[in-house]
């Protein structure tokens, strides 16, 4: 009886498990890299065709943009002639293929490891919730690994709205030069930047935190509280950089978020 009761309940875990599951198996699929488009794009073989799969979570540098080559160069290095495992997530609007990209041999994940290295930047706005790649573009923009080295290397997303405000001032004056002006600097952030920043300026004083305590002990209380603060300084300027703000505003948008309760 006992023996029953034990099997119906192990199948009912099992089916629960597995309708609870992603079905990746039955949406993935295998195939080679045959050609790198750029650091975010590449084209996978599969039964004969050329599939073009833009990598999920990540933006490289335009084509047209500096270090377009030396990212390209990278990747090809890394995943060019091997064969991958594409778990697809969504068919973007060129109609290419979006997906989270593993290779076969090692199971290394192509836009976390293009993050990893500043190869490219974490693309929040269509991956926000991933919290992995965010980790480690704060690791990569704080040990200023690829293109963090340079502070005047723009993100891909202004890149294009630069040459797209550049033709816009071009269209209405071809009689004088104008330069196109940087919108994200004159305007004001969005809330939902604003939450952003402020998130990522508590993850930075709670990785402080973290480290100091781990690096001294708690006998040395005032050498615990001068690493965290200097750790915090070096976090918070990363995280400055990375969003383009200033100090000043980031002193503001943490008085904002406390009082509105963006940490619940």
């Amino acid at each position: 009886m006992w023996n029953q009761r034990l099997i119906k309940l192990l199948v009912t875990i099992t089916l629960c498990v597995m309708l609870s599951t992603p079905s990746w198996g039955a949406e993935s699929w295998v195939g080679v890299v045959v050609r790198v488009v750029d650091g975010d794009t590449i084209e996978v073989a599969q039964n004969g065709k050329n599939v073009t799969v833009r990598l999920f979570g990540i933006d490289a540098p335009e084509n047209d943009q500096p270090y377009s080559g030396v990212v390209t160069t990278a990747m090809s290095e890394l995943c060019l002639d091997k064969k991958v495992q594409v778990l697809p997530v969504d068919i973007d609007k060129y109609g290419r293929t979006v997906a989270n990209v593993v290779l076969l041999s090692d199971r290394i994940n192509l836009s976390q490891e293009a993050v990893k290295n500043g190869y490219a930047w974490w693309y929040r706005e269509f991956a926000p919730k991933d919290m992995k790649l965010q980790s480690l573009q704060l690791d990569a923009l704080t040990s200023n690994k690829g293109l963090w080295a340079d502070a005047s290397a723009i993100p891909p997303w202004d890149w294009r709205a630069g040459k797209r405000g550049a033709a816009s001032v071009q269209s209405e004056d071809t009689g004088s030069e104008k330069k196109p002006t940087n919108s994200k600097k004159q305007s004001q952030l969005s809330e939902a930047s604003r939450r952003a920043v402020f998130h990522a300026i508590v993850a930075a004083e709670d990785r402080a935190m973290k480290e100091a305590m781990a690096s001294v002990p708690n006998s040395e209380i005032m050498k615990q509280i001068e690493l965290e603060r200097a750790l915090q300084t070096k976090y918070k300027q990363a995280v400055a950089r990375e969003y383009g703000v200033t100090d000043e505003q980031m002193r503001e948008i943490a008085v904002e978020g406390v009082k509105n309760g963006w940490l619940r």
